[in-house]
């Protein structure tokens, strides 16, 4: 943007997209995907699917985390600007920072799945992960280093749970052959999230700065793990019934 104008920005992203749909086209198979699920079959699991419990019960997680995630993005280069007084141009070289540790959130979820052995345990720890790591960056002492380590660390845990509630969550239903209906579903919580988050946290930070908007991110963080405990003792109590 201080090189070449604003425009820039938007031109950029439409030709990498022009590029990307040259590769659909000309790379991708182009036959049909036989689904093995009648159509009638999948619309009449929706009204079941929206009224399971599983679902319901990782609605607030899923919300939580798509406030944290996009907003992160939203607010990070203003933050350094405002915080530390960084000129924009400087900002860049960290804000490339924040997706290249959410690819390595992303690769980490299989690890931490072996280890853990289920999926809401994953994300339980990712967002103890967040909540404790919003502490030092509400310290008014916190180095640019330090606040770089913290919001990168909760780019990596967020990108773990996104992996979990956009990934493996709608796997669960693959028998019924609603996976995509509950991606689609587990996508609107998240963005929803991050909407509303947005408008949120921009009146927040008028009135108590960053620390405000850090310390909600802390709050849904703990919240989001009570619903993540309470789901994954469900889990197991209707695992032993089944048995």
């Amino acid at each position: 943007a201080s090189r070449f104008g604003l425009a820039s920005c938007f031109i950029a992203p439409g030709c990498a997209s022009l590029i990307m749909a040259a590769v659909v086209r000309f790379t991708l198979d182009e036959r049909p995907v036989v689904d093995s699920y009648s159509r009638r079959k999948k619309a009449g699991n929706i009204r079941a699917i929206l009224r399971d419990k599983r679902l319901r019960r990782v609605m607030i997680p899923a919300i939580a985390h798509g406030m944290i995630k996009d907003n992160l993005n939203v607010w990070f280069a203003r933050y350094f600007v405002n915080r530390f007084s960084i000129d924009l141009s400087a900002v860049a070289g960290y804000i490339f920072l924040i997706p290249l540790l959410a690819l390595v959130g992303r690769m980490l979820y299989p690890a931490l799945y072996r280890l853990l052995k289920d999926e809401n345990l994953v994300s339980t720890l990712a967002f103890i992960v967040c909540a404790a790591a919003v502490i030092p960056v509400c310290l008014d002492d916190i180095s640019p280093i330090g606040a770089i380590i913290c919001l990168g660390l909760i780019s990596a845990m967020v990108a773990v749970i996104n992996t979990h509630m956009l990934s493996a969550f709608p796997g669960r239903f693959a028998h019924t052959g609603n996976i995509s209906f509950v991606a689609s579903v587990m996508d609107l919580l998240t963005y929803g999230g991050a909407g509303v988050g947005s408008l949120v946290f921009g009146a927040l930070i008028q009135r108590c700065g960053y620390t405000g908007m850090f310390c909600a991110w802390g709050a849904a963080s703990l919240l989001s793990t009570g619903f993540l405990m309470a789901e994954y003792q469900m889990s197991k109590r209707e695992a032993h019934q089944d048995i």
